[in-house]
């Protein structure tokens, strides 16, 4: 009996509405071959103002990725741009209002400031919240999409100057200087060694396809860029970015492998990755082995079997298997509306006075931190939001060899790393994640679709 599909027949209930949902978030209603007429038409207009408006993009994009005070300032040149031009590039910028993702990131705002109303600590609810101030960045840059070859060349750079800024901290003790101040073997630069880790999962995921897949100088640039931030990734001794590191690296690695045609290659290439991984590996753990890093590895296995086998959640990873599991209690608790944002430690306490000492105001962990606080309903924004980001990057891709396709893997590795952290609510990570949203929109212009050289 044959099972095959008829496509005259309609697609089955719940396909329906999914299909429904994907076109919504497509936003084919926007036409590409206007928004290019629109772009060469406020090129042609102000060539000066466009090129102003592009460098002060570029500094943007490079000073996101610094710390804190920094990123916050080197958006203020382009906000102030971006008013003075406000008018001549209405016609583009006003095209967000047309993207079904800005609404659903006005939706998840909304729905923080009105979880407020239920949050046990409002205060911690507004710091949360203001972690959607990047949002306003998806208009600003809007203007400037037909060069977004250029913004992601000048986000390679802001984080690369990142692990520079590392390379001073392990040489802080040979020159004598003490630059940064952080615990034994967390090499974090400027970075928090928690937001390191996770930032530097979504540059790893810049790199890796253009390392894996691509060609010529780009590779090999990709490859030289794939290895510093590895380096980076172990120097912040932060083991949640770890695992998400060889989870994204074995991601790209298959598709990368099943790319290759006849399967015979791709065998061949399977082989050789993997002998190659198994050196890289060996080689590590035996440089290692005597370092801060191997002791946070054996630490941490001892740490997880205790908390699993004996209950003793009082160490640094057993708080957060803790607080993982609070998370999911509030959850099932509070389905619907969660406990608010800010909510999380307040409820946690009042669940659980026993281990008041220990608790934390974040869940360690995205989904589950967004579960508990926010519920289905901004678990179901956020996942819109993020498909959305993820069809995006997808439709701005031309090869996976190049750099156009970092976005897919850098929002990919962000997720991963947002397995043992909460990248939503730590103000650098989250402003990451803005910067992917705003380079992936449903429609970029015709130029830019075209350039197989980003």
């Amino acid at each position: 009996m044959s099972t095959s599909h008829d496509p005259t027949k309609p697609p089955p209930a719940l396909a329906r509405p999914a299909a429904a949902i994907i076109r919504l978030l497509d936003a084919k209603w926007i036409d590409r071959d206007g928004l290019d007429e629109l772009f060469i038409a406020r090129r042609s207009a102000d060539e000066f103002g466009t090129r102003v408006y592009l460098a002060l993009a570029c500094v943007f994009m490079v000073g996101i990725s610094g710390p804190m005070s920094f990123a916050e300032f080197a958006g203020l040149p382009l906000a102030i741009c971006f008013l003075i031009h406000i008018k001549r590039t209405f016609r583009i910028w006003s095209l967000v209002f047309v993207d079904p993702r800005f609404y659903l990131l006005l939706g998840l705002a909304a729905w923080m400031a009105i979880s407020l109303l239920w949050s046990g600590d409002a205060r911690q609810g507004y710091e949360e919240f203001g972690a959607l101030r990047w949002g306003w960045f998806v208009i600003m840059l809007y203007p400037v999409l037909d060069r977004r070859r250029v913004l992601l060349a000048a986000w390679v750079v802001g984080l690369l100057a990142g692990n520079a800024l590392q390379l001073v901290h392990v040489l802080q003790g040979t020159i004598g200087i003490e630059v940064f101040s952080r615990a034994p073997g967390r090499l974090s630069g400027w970075w928090s060694p928690v937001v390191a880790g996770s930032i530097l999962c979504a540059a790893l995921g810049l790199h890796l396809p253009a390392a894996m897949m691509g060609h010529g100088r780009v590779r090999l640039f990709a490859i030289l860029g794939c290895v510093v931030t590895l380096a980076g990734i172990v120097a912040t001794g932060t083991r949640g970015a770890w695992i998400a590191s060889v989870m994204l690296v074995s991601v790209v690695g298959v598709i990368a492998i099943l790319r290759v045609r006849p399967l015979r290659r791709s065998l061949v290439r399977a082989g050789i990755v993997a002998v190659l991984l198994a050196i890289t590996l060996g080689a590590t753990a035996w440089t290692l082995r005597e370092s801060e890093s191997a002791s946070r590895v054996a630490t941490g296995y001892r740490e997880v079997h205790a908390a699993i086998s004996e209950g003793e959640f009082r160490s640094d990873t057993g708080a957060r298997i803790y607080m993982n599991m609070r998370a999911v209690q509030a959850f099932v608790t509070h389905p619907v509306q969660g406990v608010g944002a800010g909510g999380f430690r307040p409820w946690v306490n009042e669940y659980d006075t026993a281990h008041n000492d220990i608790s934390h105001a974040h869940a360690h962990s995205a989904p589950l931190h967004a579960a508990a606080t926010l519920g289905l309903v901004g678990l179901t924004l956020m996942g819109l939001l993020l498909i959305g980001a993820f069809r995006g990057a997808i439709r701005a891709c031309e090869h996976l060899g190049s750099y156009s396709a970092g976005p897919i893997f850098a929002l990919l590795g962000l997720l991963l790393a947002g397995i043992f952290d909460t990248v939503q609510v730590n103000a650098q990570s989250a402003a990451q994640l803005a910067i992917i949203i705003s380079l992936c929109p449903p429609v970029l212009p015709t130029q830019f679709s075209r350039d197989r050289a980003a």
